[in-house]
């Protein structure tokens, strides 16, 4: 709702009751809560904005949520109670407010700046909710630039005084973003008016108008700041050869005609395709980075997009320009779904309006657009300049039958390909077409090639990195090897291609100022079989000593007993995932291990990166990682359990459904249940892909235990042994 300050005021005194009644209407509530607080607050804000500068100021209010009066700042999910916008001088001003009608007896600071104690709990204070406001205004919001004036100020509307709220340390936040308690002090009251007549000094309709339909806009600062941090990256394995180069060079070539500052006209979607490896993640990511500088007057956000939780938080982390909220870094691929799934429910429900299923999200979606239920600005077709997806197979499409509508994709709003196509002028896609290993994961080159045609984009396989390897000490042979053996070739076959890689001792003899001739191992992959996971964790520890990244890992053949601790210190002897027995020279002893856990707050990242604070900090060895958690990344030496959930029988790897316990391949279980055709086909790739995943995350060494006598006895003959 934009008001002149006039306007606002005489509502208020010749018609407050309809005031609320419209302000209930457009925030969707109006309680009795609600309604008492604006009976209360209106008249004495009102009061607050008395004086003849400021009454053809523009007054905006309303949105959607739990607070009186609200606007909704574009491209977030945050609420400023109140925007007053005018002029100073001769530029334009946004005036922030953060109302509170708190009782603020016995509130006391909080331990550390932005946060006071009040009801034996912590909250924030709201000249810190301000100071957010006011910071993402400044950044992102479309009708402001650098001429802007914009600051806040929290208006408390009771009777009771802030002192405490003024004092350290909170004392430097509150003079930056005032704090007044109106109703409490004249002198209060006094200052606030003197602070808002000094930054709106007199009315600016257009820019009210621009302000009121501003949408969200990418900061560049912080993205060029990133880029060019990446751009300098030379001794961090963000160096890139042969494949790698000319797939780089190539798509940029092809961006430079698409993202001309000039007419934009083109829409273009690119994939790029590699096995395990080969660099895909790296070259997204420098893509990226040379776009955003190349491109940076571009109009249009330029997004670096992951298809998990894990690889965005590690990547955030991946790249030392990041401090706080990095999400102009690396966006989640769901963001790019037209509606947020929380809205998706009611929405429907209010319209009336029956899902069509997995085939039919084509006709909601039409159906929501005739209602006129907008998108919100970075949902919107063609909002993007760029969009650089890595592990683009993974992204979620629920036209997949095996989908499970509550795995946490909204089937109704189609798939998430589709939708980044859509937002996007140019989208890049890197793929690897045999790393989706869930349901929902099942994004394939046929399929964006179909949405890029449906959506009027120009669609080129530009690139295959086949032939590159970063990791498996470089050896694209060891990989043919993987997919041979998981493809279930013949023992003679798989013989001879381990032939080309799997390491044998070498019989030079090294005479070095005369020391005895000594074997050295031979160059190339360290691929080990050991007895029991604890010799194999002993190896990966000796590794750790020499300096070396190491993890164990394992596929989803264990029961998620841990899911709900965040702590390792939490543990007890029942949640355990993982607890085998081990031989040794004072009997057996059970060998036991957690999943992945989200721990200090870090996420998934914790088991990636082992932020400072975690316990894999301490001990990398400490938890098994999941193929979820470390897909995209690589460590020095990798541990692999090879458990019961893929077994060779009659010379041939097959799933046993018994001990899959991946939620995501439930649907293709039960259908294997149900004896449907196809169904066991599905769940064989699901299982294998997984493995493939694990079974390339080493770059010097990958060491494995098998949990069944005849798969070991099957791998070491396809090794030759």
């Amino acid at each position: 709702m934009l008001l002149t300050v006039q306007e606002f005021k005489q509502r208020v005194s010749n018609g407050l009751f309809d005031l609320t009644a419209d302000l209930a209407e457009q925030t969707g509530r109006g309680g009795p809560d609600e309604r008492a607080s604006w009976f209360n607050s209106l008249p004495v804000l009102a009061d607050l904005l008395d004086g003849p500068e400021l009454a053809p100021a523009h007054l905006f209010f309303s949105g959607k949520g739990h607070s009186s009066l609200e606007y909704r700042i574009p491209g977030s999910a945050s609420y400023a109670d109140v925007i007053l916008l005018g002029n100073l001088d001769d530029r334009p001003s946004v005036v922030i407010l953060e109302l509170k009608h708190w009782s603020t007896r016995d509130d006391a600071p909080g331990p550390v700046e932005g946060l006071m104690s009040r009801h034996d709990g912590l909250y924030s204070h709201p000249s810190d909710q301000v100071a957010g406001y006011v910071e993402f205004v400044r950044r992102s919001h479309s009708a402001v630039d650098a001429r802007t004036n914009v600051v806040g100020a929290a208006v408390f509307t009771g009777r009771e005084p802030v002192d405490a709220y003024r004092k350290p340390p909170n004392r430097t936040l509150t003079t930056a973003f005032p704090c007044f308690s109106i109703g409490a002090h004249k002198d209060d009251a006094a200052q606030a008016k003197l602070f808002l007549s000094k930054n709106v000094k007199a009315p600016n309709a257009a820019f009210a108008a621009r302000f009121e339909k501003g949408e969200f806009r990418q900061d560049v600062r912080p993205i060029l700041a990133a880029a060019r941090t990446i751009l300098a990256s030379t001794a961090d394995g963000l160096v890139l050869l042969d494949h790698q180069r000319f797939a780089l060079a190539s798509c940029m070539a092809l961006l430079q005609d698409a993202l001309a500052e000039q007419g934009q006209q083109r829409k273009l979607t690119l994939v790029v395709k590699g096995p395990p490896g080969s660099g895909k993640s790296v070259v997204a990511l420098k893509l990226w980075a040379h776009a955003v500088e190349t491109f940076s007057r571009v109009t249009g956000s330029k997004h670096f997009v992951t298809t998990s939780e894990s690889q965005a938080d590690n990547w955030e982390r991946t790249v030392d320009a990041i401090h706080g909220n990095a999400d102009w870094l690396a966006r989640r691929a769901s963001s790019f779904q037209p509606i947020k799934g929380n809205d998706v429910g009611p929405l429907l429900k209010q319209h009336k309006i029956q899902p069509g299923g997995r085939a039919g999200w084509r006709n909601t979606l039409a159906t929501l657009k005739d209602l006129g239920v907008e998108y919100s600005s970075e949902r919107r077709d063609n909002s993007c300049a760029l969009t650089v997806v890595d592990e683009a197979h993974a992204l979620m499409n629920p036209e997949f039958k095996e989908v499970d509508p509550f795995s946490g994709i909204h089937v109704e709003l189609g798939p998430v390909g589709y939708h980044i196509i859509r937002c996007s002028k140019v989208s890049v896609f890197f793929l690897d077409p045999e790393q989706g290993f869930r349901d929902k994961e099942n994004t394939s080159i046929a399929d964006i090639q179909a949405w890029s045609k449906e959506l009027g984009s120009e669609f080129l396989a530009v690139a295959d990195l086949s032939g590159t390897q970063f990791r498996c000490a470089g050896s694209a042979e060891y990989v043919d090897w993987v997919d041979a053996l998981l493809a279930n070739a013949t023992m003679e076959t798989l013989v001879a291609k381990a032939r080309r890689w799997y390491p044998k001792p070498s019989v030079l003899a090294v005479r070095d100022a005369g020391e005895t001739p000594r074997e050295l191992p031979a160059r190339g992959l360290d691929f080990r079989i050991f007895d029991d996971p604890l010799q194999m964790e002993n190896a990966l520890r000796a590794k750790r000593e020499e300096h070396h990244e190491v993890r164990l890992l394992a596929t989803f053949a264990r029961e998620w007993r841990s899911r709900k601790l965040t702590s390792m210190r939490q543990r007890t002897d029942q949640h355990y995932d993982f607890e085998i027995p081990v031989e040794t020279n004072v009997g057996w002893i059970p060998w036991r291990k957690l999943w992945n856990l989200k721990e200090g707050g870090f996420g998934y990242s914790a088991f990636v990166q082992a932020p400072v604070g975690s316990a894999m900090y301490g001990d990398p060895l400490s938890q098994i990682g999941c193929p979820y958690v470390v897909r995209g990344f690589d460590y020095g030496y990798v541990g692999l359990l090879w458990l019961s959930d893929l077994r060779a029988r009659d010379d041939r790897l097959a799933p046993d459904p018994r001990h899959v316990h991946e939620t995501q391949l439930k649907q293709t279980k039960a259908a294997v249940r149900r004896g449907e055709p196809g169904a066991a086909e599905r769940l064989d790739i699901g299982v294998k892909q997984a493995y493939r995943i694990l079974l390339t995350r080493g770059l010097k060494g990958i060491y494995v235990w098998f949990e069944d006598e005849a798969t070991r006895r099957h791998v070491g003959a396809a090794l030759g042994q």
